[in-house]
């Protein structure tokens, strides 16, 4: 049965997810790393899984410089539940990919991403967002 998140829960969550897209495609990496807790994990998605503030602060440098700053995420159909308590939840949600550094914006990959938080000293944090993408991320010299 879904355990339903509090109305303030709900929109901390979904800032807190705004927030992590738009820190990423910045390439804020120190910022995107606050996000998460000190062992969190991104798994899935890349060509490997990146665990712990260290290893996550690649994630931002990677986007930002491997497309020339022109990969921008989007969130859709936004879903909330607390998982053990109302400190613990599950987000889902899926994460659009597009390339912006051509004449035309292009498609990079449709990705379902499923983020366990915690709340810690009252503020939300990511523990592990696991990442399968449903298309195949696109070479950016592909053509269509």
């Amino acid at each position: 049965m879904a355990k339903n998140v509090s109305i303030e829960d709900f929109i901390t969550l979904q800032n807190l997810v705004g927030r992590y897209q738009w820190l990423v495609d910045e390439g804020d990496s120190e910022g995107w790393a606050q996000l998460w807790t000190e062992d969190g994990a991104f798994i899935g998605g890349a060509t490997q899984s990146f665990v712990g503030h260290e290893q996550l602060k690649q994630v931002p440098a990677w986007v930002r410089t491997g497309w020339d700053g022109a990969l921008r995420h989007l969130t859709g159909s936004f879903y909330a539940e607390y998982w053990a308590s109302k400190d613990e939840a599950l987000v889902k949600y899926y994460n659009l990919v597009t390339v912006w550094n051509t004449p035309q914006p292009k498609l990079f990959t449709l990705a379902v991403s499923k983020m366990r938080l915690v709340r810690r000293a009252g503020e939300w944090k990511i523990i592990e967002n696991s990442v399968t993408n449903l298309v195949p991320s696109r070479d950016l010299g592909e053509t269509e």
